[in-house]
């Protein structure tokens, strides 16, 4: 019986097959035994199942990078700071402790899932097993938090009394300044156990402070300090303590560190973690310049446990011995948000706090189902609404009547990179870049210049031309694209621009610019494709469009995928409408297409048949003239304004129609509306014409985007 109950746990993911453990089994009684033994066998063979399950499917928030490259600038109005463990290369120390080869990938790839729908193992993506005393490791990770707009690490480091277990990553990075990381450094100090919590049970390095000098661990972070990547608070390097509280005698050994940098020339901006629900206003505040709220401990004030009250199913755990916390993620996030703007409201005559947010935490990697935490309940954009929270009460810091002024607030991440506690905001396999990509929406959502400039390009716009160009950017990489267009159009072109949510404050800059500051610019939905920004333009009685120009000229930015020569054609479309010379157009034509972009309606009609019979009866037209017709493929063209008069009641129900169906690959009233966009000039007495024969005489020749 006993080798039959030893045999069944090993097979069991997630059951510790420990002497203690089988000792406690067998001491049951034989008819439980051998109840124990048939829930084995069924979780067996479900544990087997899951794991082939999970190795093949991706969460439903999968995604895949954003198009952005902000080239090291912030989205937003904050400086974004990221937490980031170095355990990424053997190291002698854990070697002693785990075995030979051991390093952070260990944990992370034994992990198992220990119920149903329990997302382990974490693996990673687009980074691999990266080793951080390799150079290319450190570039690729510059390269990506560069995308991103996340200025710097806040990389932990150990100091054992002169003993520093895992420098060899950041001895690393610091012989290759060519790596343009940066970089600041945080005192984790706490003694290393087999338990990974910190305490004193299972000790392999404690941290007992004894022989440990200030002045030796001021020398020591000497080298980082004047490096030119470390980060700066006010001209002064930044420096955080993971502990304070537990140095025997913070005020000594903090204020002779202080001394000691300052005989070298350096005063430094000291930094506390909030660490364990510490309370930042305490009697330790007058030792640091600023605090970090840390929510994977929780925050000081938290009121909601946030545990999950949802039972568990299939818990792999017969015997039900399980000691994990399961938390419930939506409202972690919401409390610890409460608990900001609580922290934020009491430091008022006290010590700046800045908020960190954290993605998701499961240290099940490290634990087993043996004291571990994980959360669950992931719902909607939690993180995405959690950091957004943070980012507007972030705007009072300076208006708490706080100890000092704070020039740039931080919004610190944690983390970066804890593979093993499921804290991690490298993209994952199961998660692509969803978390760096809700941040980036966050931070741009939440941006004061941003939503200011979209106000004042209403409040400051005078009408200068007989004619308008709506053009619609959606893809941040497509900037420069616009820009071109914009520059070239705008001195005889007034300037509508519609954005989608992914285009920043630094991308708004540009396009102002180039527009020589004469442009509107107006954030819509991601719906209707560009047909729904047009439309959304055109009833606007605000602006009047239709009743104040001449012609209008459609243009937006376009990727056509699909075709293996999309930019060239996307690039002669909009050539040959921008070279048209206006005053050569006949009067009887109401609308003008690309030379070659003309295709026939019925040869594409696809799956938009009963779209584009809804937006015929509202037009008045027949299925036949529609079929007969031909449309301008690529959906760029020039019309008169005076083709929109006659349908000015059908205009708001076609925005309507367009804004309720969202986002939709084919199908959809956008695909119908291109096709029927030449109706409207029919109906309005017109005809229509290709740009042939209207070029300008001194029109640029396209662009080749091969140069």
């Amino acid at each position: 019986m006993v080798q039959r109950l030893r045999s069944s746990l090993a097979q069991v993911p997630g059951l510790h097959r420990g002497r203690s453990l089988l000792r406690r089994l067998v001491y049951l009684p034989r008819p439980a035994l051998v109840l124990v033994l048939q829930r084995l066998r069924r979780l067996r063979a479900r544990g087997i199942a899951e794991d082939q399950l999970w190795g093949d499917l991706r969460d439903p928030r999968y995604e895949e990078a954003l198009p952005i490259d902000l080239a090291g600038a912030s989205p937003g109005a904050v400086r974004i700071l990221a937490f980031f463990l170095p355990q990424f290369h053997r190291d002698a120390v854990n070697e002693q402790a785990w075995g030979r080869g051991f390093t952070e990938w260990t944990n992370v790839t034994k992990a198992r899932p220990l119920f149903a729908a329990h997302q382990q193992p974490k693996l990673p993506a687009d980074l691999g097993f990266y080793n951080l005393t390799c150079p290319q490791a450190w570039a690729e990770q510059q390269e990506l938090t560069s995308r991103y707009g996340i200025e710097g690490f806040v990389l932990y480091h150990y100091w054992f009394a002169g003993i520093c277990p895992l420098e060899a990553s950041l001895r690393t990075l610091l012989a290759h300044p060519e790596i343009n990381q940066k970089f600041c450094l945080c005192w984790a100090n706490e003694s290393w156990t087999r338990r990974w919590d910190g305490g004193n049970e299972e000790v392999i390095l404690s941290q007992d402070y004894a022989g440990e000098s200030p002045e030796e661990l001021a020398d020591y972070l000497l080298p980082f300090l004047r490096d030119a990547r470390y980060l700066r608070e006010g001209g002064k390097p930044i420096y955080l303590v993971y502990r304070p509280d537990a140095l025997p005698n913070p005020e000594d050994f903090l204020g002779r560190l202080r001394q000691h940098l300052q005989s070298h020339g350096l005063e430094i901006s000291l930094g506390r973690v909030l660490s364990f629900r510490a309370n930042p206003q305490d009697a330790l505040a007058p030792l640091f310049d600023f605090a970090v709220q840390f929510p994977v401990h929780g925050s000081h004030g938290q009121l909601n446990p946030c545990v999950a009250a949802t039972p568990l199913r299939g818990v792999h755990d017969p015997l039900q011995l399980s000691q994990t916390t399961v938390m419930h993620y939506q409202a972690w996030a919401q409390e610890q948000a409460r608990c900001y703007q609580q922290l934020l409201a009491d430091s008022a005559g006290g010590l700046p706090v800045f908020p960190a947010v954290m993605p998701d935490f499961d240290n099940t990697a490290r634990r087993g189902n043996r004291g571990g935490t994980l959360f669950v309940n992931h719902r909607g954009r939690s993180f995405c609404n959690w950091t957004q929270t943070v980012l507007r009460l972030l705007r009072r810091l300076n208006f708490v009547d706080q100890s000092r002024f704070v020039r740039q607030p931080f919004l610190f991440l944690t983390s970066w990179n804890e593979w093993a506690e499921g804290s991690m905001m490298e993209p994952s396999q199961r998660l692509g870049y969803h978390y760096l990509n809700e941040l980036y929406r966050a931070c741009v959502k939440t941006d004061p210049e941003r939503e200011e400039m979209l106000r004042a390009s209403r409040l400051g716009f005078e009408h200068r031309h007989h004619d308008a160009l709506i053009y619609h950017l959606y893809y941040p990489d497509l900037v420069d694209q616009a820009i071109e267009t914009l520059a070239r159009c705008s001195p005889s072109f007034d300037v509508y621009l519609s954005v989608s949510s992914l285009i920043a404050a630094p991308h708004l800059r540009r396009l102002v610019s180039a527009c020589a500051g004469n442009v509107v610019i107006t954030e819509f939905p991601n719906c209707g494709y560009d047909i729904y920004p047009l439309f959304r333009y055109l009833v606007d009685p605000e602006l009047d469009l239709i009743a104040s120009y001449r012609w209008i000229l459609k243009l937006h930015s376009k990727r056509s995928d699909h075709r293996s020569d999309g930019a060239q054609w996307s690039e002669a479309l909009e050539s040959a409408l921008c070279a048209v010379d206006l005053d050569r157009i006949e009067p009887e034509v109401g609308m003008v297409m690309p030379e070659m972009s003309t295709l026939r309606v019925a040869d594409y009609v696809g799956s938009n048949r009963q779209e584009m019979r809804t937006i015929l009866k509202l037009l008045q037209v027949s299925d036949q003239a529609l079929n007969q017709s031909h449309f301008a493929a690529g959906s760029m063209y020039l019309m008169r304004a005076s083709c929109f008069q006659p349908f000015q009641l059908q205009l708001p129900r076609l925005v309507e129609l367009l804004g309720e169906e969202g986002y939709r690959i084919d199908g959809s009233y956008a695909h119908a509306m291109e096709r029927c966009m030449q109706l409207m000039a029919y109906k309005a007495g017109f005809h229509m014409r290709s740009t042939a024969g209207l070029v300008k005489s001194d029109a640029p020749r396209p662009r080749d985007p091969d140069c």
